[in-house]
């Protein structure tokens, strides 16, 4: 069959090259008959070595045609024949017999091949490839930071392993320089070297050429060709933030407008991260696979990769990978490449490395918990000192968006001391406690709500009896802690914690995440994890997978199961998953809880889906009015009015120039920051934070006054935001 009649495209060089070998004289049909024979009686002997995989250069120049589902030339050398002294014969063998770096180019496309033992590399450029290592096969595109694992019916047509052999009548071999050129039928050129060494295939179709085949190194590609590389990830991240101090936020490419941060967020490859000028404002980035960016009061970063930032404004701290080092770039050309940790500043048109790191890093970081997975510190000899974790068990039941917790642990006490200490455990900031216990001897003792100083009092009891009391105690922030005692000696504490949240949906996927990263860790691997994630949900499901971790998963129709385990782990990215729904989610859906004859009920609104799959970002389509009511009389109080603050900064910060705004502020009378609304530039929007932040809460609120105001600088397509607590002073 000839490739025009085989109708697909990619056929034209399979076929070429399947058909290169020269076809000889009519065989001695007596020998012919002795070969086999000896073939027969050779194969019917078990092999004198273990078998090995046929290497896939061993069928190079098949050169099975036709595009592969992620875009690229498939082919593959096919040739099997006894030993000849035919040079052609010879060459193509000894293009089999090894690792090689070939181009192939035709009339719409060139790409690159590289091998090595059992690997393949199709390379369409430096950062789009396709790599078939062992069992795996992926597609790569570095520029979106992305790599997508492929079928095995796709990862065995790269291999592309078979033995269908047709031979190519050597029409003449014409002697040129520097070797031998040999025309085929069908129309083809091969050549070779002076040596008999294979270097190029020419492909010919209606008088033109169509297909060139150059082998351009004899020797297999460095190991990194065929590495999947730690800074890629499933869903094109480059990162995750990890916590937010105040108001920061992202701008995607080609988005308008920016979208206040919350922890989990995903960053994306091109992102503008932000941190508002105003006040102890920081965000914290966890870039892969494991370095760290943390960008203070008034930066703009812009992350290209997870191994590159430029630095716009402001001030950052970068933690890098050991091993992977951070590209920091600055103003022109300005470039750092950073391998340990340092803080640096934009000073002018340079980047300087600050020696001591400024306040506002110091007050972040005694506010964080670095330990994710929680810490149990006892008193050794008078010192703090962590003990390390030895099994960490987490089950996961998600029912719809409601997600619940429980973890449970236990640290090693490797000294002969009874110990006593202080176990904390950081919750998601989006989480509500739920359950705390502890195990006295093979027991599990539940613990009891009660009021704060009662139980204190509980608890100090307990202690001078040396009994095993637990006491769990907000710390303030999302960080909660609990005295432990006693911990014998050469023994394990076991501790377990409960908690709940709401997950968010976004675009027909609901996203779980659980912090596994842990600098303890890095020193004391984890004996013993597993993460146990079960869904039970009243829409079918489409699927369900870890974008991070592999999994066994089980699914069927509304319920589906993920697990994972690990014996002497140490986690390298936290733990997510991705539920995602075969049907729409409803708009309003009502979730209710009873307890007796009382009880509560979860009312979930669900926005469009926004076009950015994952990210809950703000739009960018057509101008916003947008109108700002705050309430400033005196029963708001300092606390109320920073997060009032904060949020109505969060709110202009997202507008751009073409978007209009006022803001109002209510408590007898009401003022406004402009005459009219006004157009939300840089100048406007600060003007209306300070007329914000210098209104004092006096007075009563007169709601009723203060809506009619509000209503009268407001057009019919005027979003109005009020910021209060709903209390009247006084009713007309």
């Amino acid at each position: 069959m000839t490739p025009e009649a085989d109708g697909e495209p990619g056929d034209r060089v399979g076929d070429l090259l399947a058909r290169a070998l020269p076809a000889g004289p009519e065989p001695d049909a007596n020998r012919l008959a002795r070969s086999r024979a000896l073939s027969l009686a050779a194969f019917a002997e078990p092999p004198p070595t273990s078998p090995r995989r046929t290497r896939p250069m061993t069928h190079l120049l098949r050169l099975a045609g036709g595009l592969v589902a992620a875009g690229l030339a498939l082919f593959a050398l096919t040739y099997q024949s006894p030993p000849s002294p035919d040079p052609l014969r010879q060459a193509l063998d000894g293009v089999a017999a090894g690792g090689r770096h070939f181009r192939l180019a035709e009339e719409s496309r060139t790409l690159d091949l590289f091998s090595r033992a059992d690997d393949l590399r199709f390379e369409e450029t430096a950062e789009r490839y396709t790599i078939v290592r062992g069992d795996a096969a992926y597609a790569v595109d570095e520029a979106a930071n992305r790599f997508t694992p492929l079928a095995a019916a796709e990862r065995d047509r790269l291999r592309a392993d078979g033995w269908d052999v047709r031979a190519s009548k050597v029409v003449a071999a014409t002697p040129r320089e520097g070797g031998t050129t040999y025309r085929l039928d069908p129309p083809a050129e091969v050549d070779l070297d002076a040596a008999g060494q294979f270097v190029a295939l020419r492909r010919y179709a209606a008088g033109r050429l169509v297909a060139t085949l150059t082998l351009l190194a004899n020797a297999p590609a460095a190991d990194e060709k065929f590495a999947l590389k730690d800074t890629l990830s499933e869903d094109g991240r480059v990162g995750k933030v990890t916590d937010v101090q105040g108001l920061a936020s992202v701008k995607p490419v080609g988005a308008t407008r920016f979208t206040p941060l919350r922890p989990n967020t995903l960053v994306m490859p091109g992102d503008w991260v932000q941190v508002d000028g105003r006040g102890a404002n920081a965000v914290t980035v966890r870039l892969l696979p494991e370095a760290t960016l943390v960008a203070g009061p008034g930066t703009l970063v812009e992350v290209l990769k997870p191994t590159r930032v430029r630095l716009l404004q402001g001030e950052i701290e970068v933690t890098p990978t050991k091993g992977t080092p951070v590209e920091l770039l600055g103003p022109g050309d300005t470039t750092l490449t950073l391998s340990e940790r340092g803080f640096y500043r934009l000073a002018g048109d340079k980047v300087a490395r600050v020696p001591a790191d400024p306040v506002w890093l110091k007050s972040l970081k005694g506010a964080s918990v670095n330990e994710s997975l929680g810490s149990l510190v006892a008193q050794v000899d008078g010192r703090a000192v962590p003990l390390t974790v030895g099994v960490h068990k987490v089950t996961v039941e998600v029912r719809d968006q409601i997600a619940r917790t429980t973890v449970e642990e236990t640290f090693v006490n490797n000294t002969p001391t009874t110990l006593e200490g202080v176990f904390h455990f950081p919750l998601p900031q989006d989480a509500s406690i739920a359950g705390f216990a502890m195990w006295i001897g093979n027991e599990k003792v539940e613990a009891d709500v009660v009021e704060k100083q009662r139980a204190r009092e509980i608890f100090e009891t307990i202690l001078r009896e040396k009994r095993d009391p637990g006491l769990l105690e907000w710390a303030g922030g999302n960080l909660f802690k609990a005295r432990v005692f006693p911990i014998f000696g050469h023994s394990e504490k076991r501790i377990s914690i409960t908690y709940t949240q709401v997950l968010p949906a976004v675009g027909g996927k609901v996203r779980y995440s659980y912090a596994l990263q842990s600098e303890m860790l890095r020193l004391h691997p984890l004996k013993d994890l597993s993460v146990t994630l079960t869904v039970n949900s009243a829409l079918p499901l489409k699927g369900v997978s870890s974008p991070t971790h592999p999994c066994r998963a089980a699914f069927a129709g509304t319920s589906a199961k993920l697990e994972f385990a690990a014996q002497e782990y140490t986690p390298t990215r936290d733990f997510e998953a991705v539920i995602e729904l075969a049907d729409a989610a409803p708009a309003v859906a009502l979730i209710p809880h009873r307890r007796g004859s009382d009880g509560y009920f979860l009312l979930q609104v669900t926005p469009p889906a926004p076009p950015q799959s994952g990210r809950e970002l703000v739009s960018s389509d057509a101008p916003l009015s947008l109108m700002i009511w705050c309430d400033t009389s005196a029963s708001i109080d300092a606390g109320q009015r920073r997060a009032q603050a904060a949020l109505a900064g969060a709110l202009l910060t997202a507008l751009t120039p073409k978007d209009t705004f006022n803001l109002a502020a209510t408590d007898v009378e009401t003022l406004f920051a402009f005459g009219k609304p006004t157009a939300a530039t840089p100048e406007n929007v600060g003007a209306a934070r300070d007329f914000l932040a210098k209104r004092a809460s006096l007075g009563w609120s007169d709601l009723d006054r203060g809506l009619t105001a509000v209503l009268g600088q407001s057009a019919l397509n005027t979003h109005v935001v009020y910021l209060g607590d709903g209390i009247a002073g006084t009713v007309e």
